[in-house]
């Protein structure tokens, strides 16, 4: 492979790295990568060859690595890709890794840029459009059980949801929020009269240490209110251009150390983000060795997580930070790392056919599940059917979910910052719903979003209960008014049985919901402002509208066979009553 490619991709690789983190546009959220956004006012194709054909030049002249990576940090800054600062140290933190990957995959100068700027610039190169099967068990799929509504009065089990925390330590009143940096509100940034950060929080800013506090002091004031805590990754904050595994583990052990000590009588369930890796995004399979290793993090997450699993579960979290337990007598917890289907993680790149075995583990795990009587819930971080999980991965993963559908009462998940939900629906009927996958909206504000969270009652704690959630009510904070006025106060935005009419959460009145989005466009703008958490955002147009209720149609990952895009013919034969014009 030629040595300056895989330079030259570092820094690209690098400046591409993923924040995730969501913006609202029209109303829509998007899964958004906020450095690129700007390395793409600045970044032509031609421009990208140029600085390619550069830096192979000064390869073949002998420079060493550390004179190339100079090299780009210097063009990084000259074309302002990227704030100095950011250019400086973005590059050693992704080197490495990139370097790794690059040299086992062999990437060609077409191919970079291809992937920067997009098949127009060049043919980008595609590991993951490969197509490869979990093998399922030989057993028979049971007849087709959907969940029954409990009897008036029936015991119910509630479920706290806390996603995407994203604790920033270093948050600092006064310093600015346009920093010119990708996160803001803290050091080297300069306090700015104006533009200075409030106390309590900012919309373009992670979560501050004190507003962390008061949140976690608002869940122990509601502790008689729940029975258990899912929380489905991303502790860390969005600075990812420059952090350590010392920063990871600190940030990481101070949140799950409040949990310990502040709820120390709750059982708490963890799931990993891809901001627990380092870089971000990095998850490297076992047999990646020595300076490379993900161990540190598997080690650390199973000492961490061990305050409330059994020792059981380490096995499977040295293998590739996932694990199944009981909750309760009926119910099994299985959580899985999502960033196997990580479209950024660049180890990927060099096989991404079920990494660790994790679908292999689940459909063995369900199967043990099923053949027990018992029933699951499934929390991870990022959702299947999105844009960042890869097609093959997340098609794996829905046929999953599909055959074992009777005992699956609910998958919870985060990554999109806003509070949404998916309907599955079965391929060979596309009518019938058969999943729902739930999200809780992010406690950190960035971007633009008030801190939320959610409690969830499922029916449970009684035989033959379903576990399937009834109801669910959403809480959250008002930033611009706290900051306004100095008082931290916590409300409920919407309990979903009052504002949506639904008898549960179940998967065929979620789907009825969605009809009735399509329809009624008063009670559709109510779910466009509590996916934002009342936040301030633009209006949801016509066509914002339409990508949003497909976005929330789709279970598979880059589908373009779901009901979504059926032509009129395929429409009238499955008698699917929804809007014309609906595209995935």
């Amino acid at each position: 492979m030629n040595y300056s490619l895989i330079v030259f991709s570092v820094i690209f690789f690098s400046i591409n790295f993923v924040v995730s983190r969501p913006v609202l546009l029209d109303g829509h959220s998007y899964s958004h990568n906020i450095i690129n956004n700007k390395v793409d006012s600045k970044l032509t194709c031609e421009l990208c060859k140029a600085i390619f054909a550069e830096v192979q030049k000064l390869a073949e002249q002998g420079k060493t690595e550390d004179e190339l990576a100079k090299i780009i940090t210097d063009i990084c800054i000259i074309f302002q890709l990227q704030d100095d600062n950011v250019c400086h140290l973005v590059v050693p933190e992704f080197r490495d890794e990139v370097l790794t990957v690059a040299f086992t995959v062999g990437l060609n100068g077409d191919e970079v840029c291809g992937i920067i700027l997009g098949p127009t610039c060049g043919i980008p190169y595609d590991p993951f459009n490969q197509t490869w099967s979990v093998k399922m068990l030989n057993t028979t799929k049971p007849p087709i059980k959907e969940m029954k509504l409990p009897a008036k009065g029936a015991k119910q089990t509630r479920i706290l949801h806390i996603t995407d925390i994203h604790y920033d330590a270093m948050y600092t009143e006064g310093l600015s929020i346009d920093c010119g940096e990708p996160l803001c509100c803290r050091p080297p940034n300069k306090p700015n009269a104006t533009y200075g950060a409030h106390k309590w929080g900012e919309f373009k800013c992670d979560l501050s240490t004190i507003l962390l506090h008061n949140f976690m002091q608002k869940v122990v004031a509601m502790k008689n209110d729940y029975d258990v805590i899912y929380v489905t990754g991303d502790l860390p904050p969005h600075n990812v251009w420059n952090q350590s595994r010392d920063d990871q583990i600190t940030a990481i052990s101070y949140v799950i150390n409040l949990f310990k000590t502040m709820l120390p009588n709750k059982k708490v369930y963890f799931a990993v983000g891809n901001h627990e890796g380092l870089p971000v995004n990095a998850f490297p399979p076992v047999n990646v060795k020595e300076a490379h290793s993900g161990q540190w993090l598997r080690d650390f997450l199973s000492e961490k997580w061990g305050n409330w699993l059994p020792e059981d579960t380490k096995q499977t979290i040295q293998q590739g930070i996932f694990y199944t337990t009981l909750v309760k007598p009926g119910l099994r917890i299985i959580s899985l790392n999502m960033n196997y289907c990580n479209n950024r993680n660049w180890w990927l790149l060099i096989n991404a056919t079920d990494p660790a075995g994790q679908l292999q583990w689940l459909v063995r795990t369900l199967q043990s599940a099923e053949d027990k009587g018992e029933r699951v819930h499934i929390i991870g971080h990022i959702p299947s059917g999105g844009g960042d999980c890869i097609k093959t991965w997340s098609w794996q993963y829905f046929k999953i979910l599909l055959r074992y559908e009777n005992t699956i009462s609910a998958q919870f998940m985060g990554h999109t910052h806003n509070d949404i939900f998916t309907v599955y629906f079965d391929p060979n009927n596309i009518t019938r719903p058969f999943s729902v996958l739930f999200t809780a909206g992010s406690v950190t504000p960035l971007t633009d979003l008030n801190p939320g969270f959610k409690i969830f009652s499922v029916d449970g704690g009684y035989k033959e209960c379903s576990w399937g959630v009834l109801d669910f009510t959403s809480y959250y904070m008002d930033l611009m008014q706290v900051d306004r006025d100095d008082k931290p106060v916590w409300n409920i935005q919407y309990k979903a049985s009052e504002v949506y009419g639904i008898q549960a959460g179940y998967p065929k009145y979620m789907s009825d919901l969605l009809t009735k989005f399509t329809k009624n466009d008063t009670l559709f703008g109510k779910y466009i402002n509590y996916r934002a958490k009342s936040a301030p955002h633009s209006v949801c147009n016509a066509s914002c509208k339409k990508s949003v209720l497909c976005e929330m149609r789709c279970g598979r990952s880059h589908d373009e066979t779901t009901f979504c895009n059926l032509n009129e013919k395929e429409r009238k034969y499955h008698n699917i009553r929804i809007q014309e014009e609906l595209t995935c």
